[in-house]
């Protein structure tokens, strides 16, 4: 009679309440911690601390799909609850944000000359993630950001370190120290051939052959189809290592370029900016 008691009272405490009597009970019982009920209850309650779920009407229920970061509608409640929790851990993201900064710095030291030109690079990027390329597709801005913080996948970054083989150049360009290495891309001929028949350079044609200029820490021109660019040079190098690696020798510099093309051609923004600059040639000539 009591246990039948225990189990009407028990029905009688609301979700929320429920699952907190849970977490009471199995405190101390090491089985019963490992019953998906109270893992479900656990998370839910975590939610809840966190700001991602709420207990309203005698149900759970999600916050909302509002960015925390910049306030705009977001697609599906995963990219909502991952920018919330970042928030959480490292703030909103600003040019004054002193955790974002640091991590920043630590990654951009080894690209910077000196402290000065460490917190203009600083300054830069987040000024052209947070509004140059507010409007362009997020995965250039990943692309971006993964080659400016952590590389590509190259040999020269992953087997050397392991004692393996390093392949050459994956666009064939022939030169003597031409390996599979970032190092060697910021500098590759077949790239910035690539780079100057897309007439992506200055507009007086003086362009510096360096990974500042690729990774766009020198030069304001042209910003949102540099980052393109760069986010294709890094997609045609992952591909030509193995996917596409039949593809011949003399086409891998057009197989660059359709990448580039490929990738403009997902987005009307960018395209306009890449036929406004071909149109501006076309006038001066």
């Amino acid at each position: 009679m009591q246990e039948c008691t225990n189990i009407q009272r028990a029905r009688n405490i609301s979700a929320r309440n429920d699952g907190r009597t849970m977490l009471e009970l199995t405190e101390n019982d090491s089985w019963r911690s490992r019953l998906s009920c109270f893992v479900l209850q656990r998370a839910a309650i975590e939610g809840e601390k966190l700001g991602i779920i709420g207990f309203t009407n005698e149900k759970w229920e999600r916050c909302g799909y509002d960015s925390p970061i910049n306030g705009r509608k977001l697609s599906s409640f995963q990219s909502w609850a991952s920018q919330k929790l970042a928030v959480q851990r490292f703030g909103v993201p600003s040019n004054i944000n002193a955790c974002i900064w640091k991590l920043l710095s630590e990654r951009l030291k080894r690209w910077s000359s000196s402290r000065d030109v460490l917190e203009r690079d600083c300054r830069n990027v987040l000024q052209m993630t947070r509004e140059t390329f507010k409007n362009i597709p997020a995965r250039f801005i990943f692309g971006f950001l993964q080659s400016l913080c952590y590389g590509w996948l190259t040999d020269m970054r992953f087997r050397h370190s392991n004692g393996g083989d390093i392949r050459s150049c994956v666009f064939c360009c022939g030169g003597c120290n031409a390996l599979d290495d970032f190092y060697h891309y910021a500098e590759c001929p077949v790239v910035w051939h690539a780079w100057n028949r897309l007439g992506l350079s200055r507009p007086d044609n003086a362009f510096s052959h360096s990974f500042r200029t690729l990774l766009l820490l020198d030069g304001k021109y042209n910003l949102e189809l540099r980052v393109v660019f760069l986010h294709s040079t890094m997609v045609a190098v992952h591909k030509l290592r193995k996917w596409h690696a039949h593809v011949a020798s003399t086409l891998r510099e057009k197989y660059l370029r359709d990448t580039f093309k490929d990738q403009i051609c997902s987005d009307g923004q960018l395209k306009n900016a890449f036929r406004s600059i071909w149109h501006a040639d076309v006038l001066d000539v």
